[in-house]
């Protein structure tokens, strides 16, 4: 399972208050990153 803990770190995670506006985009973006590293290096 690939997780990247949201409901850890963002206290707006699954709240009315959970707008685009307060994700980090940056730490998505290197999650994302993370995650596709990972599959290329085990995978390809």
């Amino acid at each position: 399972m690939i997780s990247d803990t949201a409901n850890f770190r963002n206290p707006h995670y699954r709240a009315p208050s959970d707008r685009p506006e307060t994700i980090d985009i940056e730490l998505v973006a290197r999650a994302t990153q993370t995650i596709l590293d990972a599959i290329a290096r085990y995978v390809i």
